[in-house]
């Protein structure tokens, strides 16, 4: 299930985030940066890469984004799926893996 649902003209680009939380009263920093993958519906990856930007620091929430073109995309649904690896401040490491639906339309 995605954490959450994007739009896009064919022919565009735009940043997609995508972010997790750490629970409650606790942080988490990311440990590298994050990358992204973009996938097909038929889960082929079409585009792939470290992410344009990301929060950097100990916090209750990260977030990363990726500029996505949807030039040579066709139509439909897509799967963008981050990669954030995290130390907690509870000292536990964790790779969490935030996904959005991106929706292609017609130019």
């Amino acid at each position: 299930m995605a954490d959450g649902t994007v739009t896009i003209r064919q022919g565009d680009m735009r940043p997609i985030y995508g972010g997790v939380r750490a629970a409650t009263g606790q942080t988490v920093r990311l440990t590298s940066a994050p990358q992204w993958t973009l996938e097909d519906a038929s889960g082929a990856t079409v585009q792939s890469g470290p992410v344009t930007g990301y929060t950097m620091g100990s916090l209750a929430e990260v977030e990363a984004w990726a500029t996505v073109s949807a030039a040579s995309l066709n139509p439909g649904f897509y799967r963008l799926t981050f990669e954030f690896n995290l130390m907690g401040s509870d000292g536990i490491a964790r790779v969490m893996h935030p996904v959005v639906t991106v929706i292609v339309e017609c130019a």
